[in-house]
């Protein structure tokens, strides 16, 4: 394996005690709020108001979050079956771009701003070429990585705020520097792979891109 994808930050992907604190503060926040709330609790109908208005506020972000769930999923599986059409041996997944992937990619790449390079769900597709990172049907990739620059594949995980989820991490050479890019690994937007998917997904891409004749060589 390369050495740039033993990087712990990609491998383990384990928490950072940055991210540690922020979770510990945002339960002690609520816990707190909830506290002095129920303080105010002096009447039955008291009680039962701020109980519906909380029920009330959580069914709205609810109803938007899964609005925007499904609008991401009706957008990918637009991408897949465009896609499908265009390349139909290439390997495709869906993946989301989280900031680790931005940052390291235009290290790797020598991109502008990373937040306008790969941000939000998107499908990967993997072929001889090289990889290629697609957000919309029709369009053109927002992210090119070619075949030549990749050196070599492994998996790992991201961890961005609370989440954690699996990746699919290439060495990618620039200038003579390789930098361990990580791309989550998703079955649809709120499902990452399992550790069995993962493997599989791995397999699958360096045979695609050749880089098990490379190794063996």
């Amino acid at each position: 394996m390369h050495p740039a994808l033993d990087d712990p930050a990609i491998t383990r992907g384990r928490r950072t005690w940055r991210q540690r604190i922020s979770l510990a503060a945002l339960v002690v926040g609520v816990a707190s709020f909830l506290w002095r709330s129920g303080g105010t609790f002096t009447t039955t109908d008291t009680a039962v108001a701020s109980v519906l208005a909380l029920l009330a506020t959580l069914m709205v972000v609810l109803v938007i979050a899964a609005l925007v769930v499904a609008r991401a999923a009706q957008r990918l599986s637009a991408v897949m079956d465009d896609r499908e059409l265009r390349a139909p041996d290439a390997l495709r997944f869906p993946t989301y771009g989280f900031s680790p992937t931005a940052v390291r990619l235009s290290r790797a790449l020598g991109l502008g701003n990373p937040a306008s390079t790969f941000s939000g769900w998107a499908i990967v597709e993997v072929s001889e070429d090289g990889v290629r990172v697609f957000r919309r049907p029709k369009d053109e990739p927002v992210v090119v990585i070619a075949r030549s620059v990749i050196r070599d594949a492994g998996t790992g995980a991201i961890v961005d705020s609370v989440f954690r989820v699996p990746s699919l991490n290439l060495a990618v050479t620039r200038r003579g520097t390789t930098t361990g890019v990580p791309l989550a690994v998703l079955r649809t937007p709120l499902n990452p792979i399992d550790e069995a998917g993962l493997v599989a997904t791995l397999i699958e891409v360096r045979g695609m891109l050749r880089l098990e004749s490379e190794t063996a060589a």
